[in-house]
Formats: C-alpha cells, sequence, structure tokens
C-alpha cells in the first residue's frame, strides 16, 4: 500500500498545474480529469484513479 500512496502523491504533484488550467466546470468532471491523466502512469486498479479523481476535484474547488 504505501507504494501506491507514493505513486497517488507524485501523480497528484503533476496533476495540480494540469487540472489547475481546466475549465472551472470541467475541474467537476471526474472523465475530463481522467481524460488528462499521464498515459504512462502505473496504477495498480482503476479505483486508484478514480479515487485521485475525486481528490483533485475537490482540492480545485476550495
Amino acid at each position: 500500500m504505501p507504494h501506491a500512496a507514493g505513486n497517488l502523491l507524485r501523480t497528484a504533484r503533476e496533476m495540480l498545474p494540469v487540472v489547475r488550467q481546466m475549465p472551472r466546470t470541467a475541474r467537476h468532471e471526474p472523465a475530463a480529469v481522467l481524460a488528462v491523466l499521464p498515459d504512462d502512469r502505473e496504477m495498480e486498479r482503476a479505483e486508484w484513479i478514480w479515487l485521485f479523481a475525486e481528490a483533485v476535484v475537490i482540492a480545485v474547488s476550495f
């Protein structure tokens, strides 16, 4: 689990600037956030990506 958490943190650092450049309405659409995830990022499960997308939406909402 620590390895997956490290991947999420690294991905979050890479993705926050990208998500912040998205139109505010698109930030609330998980599909739009998932579309900008790097293709080469290896996640073990799709749930991790979904949880990350939800966390990004929450983070950029404030």
